[in-house]
């Protein structure tokens, strides 16, 4: 995610920014789960289009949580601190939320994300040959 801070279900969230090789294969892992394992904009598809369909379709796939899991951690924590069991807590606060600024606000994490995630090209591509 390009934004370094945000604040979803009163808490203050920033994005993993030096991720571990668990961390990125497991990142990856959820993404090919949702389908989104090289995702291409369409010729004729706005941006806006695509990310809508790109969050479609993770929504549809039942890991949108399990993903913010993954790229979201707690303000105080360290990046070395990221671990499977911290995503998966990450994603059972994060679907449990109701409010209607905490809806927009992990609606908008996603999408910024996504768009984020596969503008910096880390797409099943990258295990390629690996």
């Amino acid at each position: 995610m390009d934004t370094s801070r945000t604040k979803i279900g009163g808490f203050e969230w920033r994005a993993v920014k030096r991720s571990t090789i668990e961390h990125q294969f497991f990142t990856m892992k959820v993404l090919l789960e949702a389908g989104l394992g090289n995702p291409r904009k369409a010729p004729t598809e706005t941006p806006e289009d695509f990310a809508t369909r790109l969050l479609n379709q993770l929504i549809l796939s039942g890991q949108a949580f399990l993903l913010l899991g993954c790229l979201l951690i707690p303000e105080h924590k360290k990046d070395a601190d990221w671990s499977p069991e911290m995503a998966n807590e990450t994603a059972t606060l994060i679907k449990a939320l109701s409010d209607d600024e905490d809806i927009t606000a992990v609606k908008q994490a996603l999408i910024g994300a996504l768009i984020s995630f596969f503008k910096a090209g880390l797409t099943f591509s990258n295990l390629e040959g690996a």
